[in-house]
C-alpha cells in the first residue's frame, strides 16, 4: 500500500510535467546576424525622359558648354588661305590674295592683280581742294584733269603686302578680328586723245605726249573681321574698312607758244617735261573678301 501511493504521486508529477511542456511558450527565434547584415539591392535610377527631350543641342547658344559670344569658327584653323576680293572690281582692279597664318595672332598676306581703268573712288577724292597736296611746280595739265579726262589705254599692275594681327573682340572670341598694316601699289596707263580733241583750236597736245601713267603707293591701316565655315572645304569670309595715305606720281606738262600766221590768236602746245609730279591724298578702303582655307 505504501508503494502504491508513491507510484501514484510519481505518475501525477510526470503527467503535470508533460502538460507543462505542452503549454510552455516557445521563445521567438532570433534572426541570424548574416540575414540582419545583408544589404538590400538598390535598383538603378532611371533616366528622366524630359531631360533628353529638353537638353539643348551641342551647337546651340543655350548649351552651357559653349562659351558666350563665340560666334563662328576661328579662321586660325586655316594655315593657308587663297582669297578673292570682289569689291576691288568696283575700283577697276582684279586681284587674288594669299594669307599665311604664322600662329593664332600673326599673319602675312600678299596680293597680285591687274588694273584695267581709273579708280573712280580715287578720282572722286582727288581734286584741287583739301584732299590733294601738290609738291614742286604745278603741271600745266593737273593731276585731277588726268584722272577725270584720261581714258585707260592698257593694263596696269596691282601689288599688295600686309602684316596682320588677330585678336579676340567683345563679340568674337576666336581671334576673328584683326588689324592690318597694308601697303599697295598700282599703276594706270592713260591716254588724253579725247581730252585734246575736245579743246579749242588754240590748244593742242602732240600725239607722242598724249600717253601718260599714274603710279600710286598706298599706306593703309585696316580693321576687319574674318571667320571660317566648317566642312570638307573650309571657306573664309572677311568684312573690312580702313583709312590711309596715298602718294601718286604722274607725268608733268608745260606749255609753249606757237606762232601762227593764219590766225588772229596764238596757239599753245602742251608737252611733257619728262618729270613726274607728286600728289599726296587720303584713301578709304572697305569691302568683302571670299577665301578657301587649307593646312
Amino acid at each position: 500500500m505504501k508503494y502504491l501511493n508513491v507510484l501514484i504521486v510519481l505518475l501525477l508529477m510526470m503527467g503535470g510535467g508533460s502538460v507543462y511542456a505542452q503549454h510552455k511558450k516557445t521563445p521567438p527565434k532570433k534572426s541570424s546576424s548574416k540575414s540582419a547584415g545583408k544589404k538590400q539591392t538598390e535598383k538603378p535610377a532611371q533616366a528622366n525622359s524630359l531631360d533628353d527631350k529638353f537638353t539643348p543641342d551641342k551647337n546651340s547658344i543655350y548649351n552651357a558648354k559653349n562659351s558666350a559670344g563665340d560666334n563662328g569658327s576661328g579662321s586660325e584653323d586655316c594655315s593657308n588661305i587663297v582669297k578673292f576680293n570682289p569689291t576691288l572690281l568696283i575700283r577697276k582692279t582684279a586681284a587674288v590674295f594669299y594669307e599665311r597664318r604664322l600662329g593664332e595672332v600673326v599673319g602675312l598676306q600678299g596680293g597680285l592683280g591687274l588694273c584695267y581703268g581709273v579708280d573712280p573712288v580715287q578720282a572722286l577724292l582727288s581734286g584741287e581742294g583739301e584732299m590733294v597736296l601738290n609738291f614742286g611746280d604745278r603741271s600745266a595739265v593737273s593731276y585731277s584733269t588726268l584722272l577725270s579726262q584720261g581714258k585707260s589705254s592698257g593694263i596696269g599692275l596691282f601689288l599688295s603686302l600686309s602684316s596682320r594681327f588677330h585678336y579676340s573682340s567683345w563679340y568674337f572670341n576666336s581671334n576673328n578680328s584683326y588689324i592690318e598694316l597694308n601697303y599697295r601699289f598700282n599703276s594706270n596707263p592713260l591716254n588724253l586723245n579725247a581730252y585734246a580733241n575736245s579743246n579749242p583750236s588754240n590748244f593742242t597736245i602732240m600725239g607722242t605726249d598724249r600717253d601718260v601713267s599714274l603710279r600710286s603707293n598706298w599706306y593703309n591701316v585696316i580693321w576687319g573681321t574674318q571667320f571660317a565655315t566648317e566642312g570638307k572645304i573650309q571657306t573664309t569670309h572677311e568684312f573690312y574698312y580702313g583709312l590711309g595715305i596715298r602718294r601718286t606720281t604722274f607725268n608733268m606738262f608745260a606749255t609753249e607758244q606757237i606762232q601762227s600766221n593764219n590766225s588772229y590768236y596764238n596757239t599753245y602746245r602742251y608737252y611733257q617735261t619728262g618729270e613726274r609730279g607728286k600728289v599726296l591724298g587720303f584713301t578709304f578702303v572697305a569691302g568683302y573678301v571670299f577665301g578657301i582655307g587649307f593646312n
